[in-house]
């Protein structure tokens, strides 16, 4: 059987923004040795990614180095997923160190809907968020169309480690597709 709706068979598949890395950050690499601070450009485009607040690079992704911080990203897929850990150190998380980073999840502009929400996702006083424990892929969002939308992250933590963003091209054959205007 099916595990997700767009699995069924007659599910549709579009073409979706690619599977993104710490090449497609928008914004200057941060060093790896001192944090820097960054800030979200006003003009963004799909592809990348873009983060404020205080960062550094790590082994092929990015910490966060301050209390807080933010990831942009605008995409146009059916679904998005992040791989994230609440800590840039192996050891830490092989020990079990780090506590739990909150990441609290907007889209175009809103709190992430519940039915665009994961199994991942809970709800506290109207605001989606994400608990971040371990080292591993996280489905964030599960839309019903491919139109361009824009995930707006805000993280509770430093250590926060953002890895890749990858995303779903394929819909529940029920839902209506978006159309581009020709």
């Amino acid at each position: 059987k099916p595990v997700r709706p767009e699995d069924v068979p007659g599910a549709v598949c579009y073409p979706t923004t690619p599977e993104l890395h710490i090449d497609a950050l928008g914004n200057p690499a941060p060093p790896e040795k001192e944090p820097t601070l960054l800030e979200v450009p006003n003009s963004r485009i799909d592809g990348h990614f873009y983060l404020g607040g205080w960062w550094k690079s790590i082994n092929e992704g990015v910490a966060l180095a301050s209390a807080t911080g933010e990831i942009i990203l605008p995409y146009h897929a059916a679904s998005i997923n992040g791989v994230f850990a609440p800590s840039p150190d192996p050891g830490d998380l092989a020990l079990g160190f780090p506590e739990s980073r909150i990441v609290k999840i907007n889209q175009d502009g809103q709190s992430l809907p519940k039915e665009n929400s994961t199994d991942e996702i809970y709800f506290e006083n109207g605001n989606a968020k994400l608990r971040v424990d371990y080292a591993r892929t996280y489905p964030i969002a599960r839309n019903h169309d491919v139109r361009p939308r824009e995930l707006s992250l805000k993280i509770e933590g430093a250590g926060f480690t953002v890895y890749a963003f990858s995303f779903g091209s394929c819909i529940d054959p029920g839902q209506t597709p978006f159309q581009e205007k020709e």
